[in-house]
């Protein structure tokens, strides 16, 4: 995450994540250890964030996903605050991940979407030699 998201792009208001990164991490802790409660605190300060992420992710693959960008950021805060990982090291190392979780989530979707292809053209071809 080497520059800050230009939340403007997206016609968003842009987050100061560096003014609330002491209590993003304090709460990313909190909702590791189970506290429901900073877990909602938490969607409320990062979703933006995570909102604006997803977009550009998705945006990289040219309509090709019919994935959404809320559907997209559900899933990967489902990974990141899974209590049986490790504690993030701060706002940055949190947001890293969730950049990576991104990628592997369009990946993923992108070779199960390859793999219905090659699926139905091997079936087509079976069905077309009888």
């Amino acid at each position: 995450m080497g520059k800050a998201w230009d939340a403007r792009l997206c016609g968003v208001p842009k987050v100061n994540l560096m003014a609330h990164s002491e209590k993003i991490s304090d709460l990313l802790n909190l909702a590791q250890q189970g506290d429901h409660g900073a877990e909602n605190e938490l969607i409320s300060l990062v979703y933006e964030e995570l909102r604006i992420m997803a977009h550009r992710h998705l945006q990289r693959e040219h309509g090709a996903l019919t994935l959404s960008t809320t559907a997209l950021v559900n899933e990967v805060y489902v990974k990141l605050v899974d209590a049986k990982r490790p504690p993030f090291d701060g706002t940055s190392y949190f947001f890293g991940a969730a950049a990576r979780a991104m990628r592997q989530v369009v990946i993923d979707l992108a070779r199960i979407r390859k793999a219905k292809k090659t699926w139905r053209r091997a079936t087509t071809r079976d069905a077309g030699s009888r």
